[in-house]
C-alpha cells in the first residue's frame, strides 16, 4: 500500500515539472532548489506520514488512554521513540526514491513504474537467491527487508533475516544518499538572464 501511495503522491512531482519546462520559471522567481526540493519532499512526506506515523502514534495514545493506571505508560513509554524514528525511515526512503526516479523521467508514470519495480523486483530477486542459496543472509537486496531488518532492531525484536542489520542500514543509507545525489544533479538552478 505505501508503494501505491508513494507512487500515486510523488511520481509526477518533478518528472512533470521536467516535461513541461517549469524548472525556469520556478526558478525565475524567490525560489531556490533547496525551496523546490523540500516542497517537493513535504508533499510525499505528508501522503506516506498519513499510513505510517499517525496511525502508530494514535494507536500508542489509544492504549495509553484505556489503561486507568499509569503502569502502560512507565511499561512502555519507549515505543514512542521507534514508533517515530521507524515511520520517518520509511517515509525518507519510499520519498527520497521516488522522487529521484521522477526525477530521472519527464513522464510521471514512467517513475511510477520504476518505483513499482525497484520495491516489487527486489523483493522477488531476494525470493530467488532465498530460494538458490537457502538463506536469508540475501535478505539486503529488498528494500522492504532492509526497512524490517531496522524495524526490528528498533522494536527490540530479534530479526527476522540471517542479514546484520548493520549492512540493511548501509544499503538504506546509501539508496537515500544515491536518491539525493541524483535529484540534486538532475534539479539543476536555471540562471534567467535580464
Amino acid at each position: 500500500m505505501l508503494c501505491i501511495i508513494s507512487i500515486y503522491a510523488g511520481a509526477g512531482l518533478i518528472a512533470n515539472d521536467l516535461k513541461a519546462n517549469a524548472l525556469e520559471i520556478y526558478f525565475a522567481k524567490a525560489i531556490t532548489r533547496r525551496d523546490y526540493l523540500l516542497g517537493k519532499l513535504g508533499v510525499v512526506v505528508f501522503f506516506v506520514a498519513l499510513p505510517t506515523l499517525l496511525p502508530g502514534l494514535l494507536l500508542f495514545l489509544l492504549a495509553a488512554a484505556f489503561h486507568s493506571d499509569l503502569e502502560f505508560l512507565e511499561q512502555y513509554s519507549w515505543v514512542v521513540l521507534p514508533i517515530v524514528a521507524y515511520s520517518l525511515l520509511i517515509i525518507f526512503a519510499n520519498g527520497l526514491i521516488v522522487l529521484a526516479l521522477s526525477s530521472l523521467s519527464r513522464s510521471g508514470r514512467f517513475a511510477g513504474i520504476f518505483f513499482a519495480a525497484v520495491v516489487f523486483f527486489s523483493q522477488i530477486l531476494y525470493g530467488i537467491l532465498n530460494a538458490l542459496l537457502n538463506t536469508t543472509r540475501v535478505a539486503w537486496v529488498s528494500l522492504s527487508n532492509d526497512l524490517t531488518q531496522i524495524g526490528d532492531v528498533l522494536f527490540r525484536r530479534s530479526p527476522t533475516y540471517q542479514v546484520s542489520p548493520w549492512i540493511s542500514a548501509l544499503v538504506l543509507a546509501a539508496l537515500m544518499a544515491g536518491s539525493v545525489w541524483i535529484i540534486h544533479s538532475r534539479v539543476r538552478a536555471v540562471e534567467v538572464v535580464k
